[in-house]
């Protein structure tokens, strides 16, 4: 099976994200990882979320460095910790046992990977070796997020 496929045809569609940089402040309760990240894909996930079906077939994942593995879903406080290799190296066990299971469990079409060089150093071996199942994004910033939005938009109940 090709990766390049219109996410369309594909069943379930997992992507993973790198945590940004640039996280909201002002809000000190814990608040969803959606919320709390304001890098330009998770405002575009943000963007695409209030024109689209809620029933879609899309989970999103984040690479924390502080925290892990993390759905968009989950609640976290603000935090300001930078990936280095060393805590990639730290994190890898965890979320390879996370992410091996999620995708065990529900059967994945395609793997979207949208992280930073250093992130990914954080994801389990056997998902970067993969040619079938797994597409990691290329290009600079704009061709990422164009690419992404193309994605979004493409997923069955938009």
């Amino acid at each position: 099976m090709s990766v390049v496929k219109d996410v369309a045809e594909m069943g379930r569609y997992l992507l993973i994200l790198g945590c940004s940089k640039r996280k909201k402040k002002l809000l000190v309760t814990p608040i969803p990882a959606l919320e709390r990240y304001d890098g330009p894909a998770f405002r575009v996930i943000r963007k695409w979320q209030k024109v689209s079906n809620e029933d879609h077939c899309l989970d999103i994942k984040v690479i924390s460095a502080k925290y892990g593995l993390l759905d968009i879903k989950d609640n976290i406080p603000y935090y300001d910790q930078q990936m280095t290799v060393a805590r990639a190296a730290e994190l890898k066990q965890s979320v390879a046992e996370k992410l091996l299971g999620l995708l065990r469990k529900n059967n994945y079409s395609c793997v979207y990977c949208d992280v930073g060089s250093v992130y990914l150093k954080a994801l389990p071996d056997e998902l970067i070796e993969s040619n079938e199942l797994i597409e990691f994004a290329k290009g600079r910033i704009g061709e990422r997020l164009s690419n992404l939005k193309r994605r979004l938009l493409s997923l069955p109940g938009h």
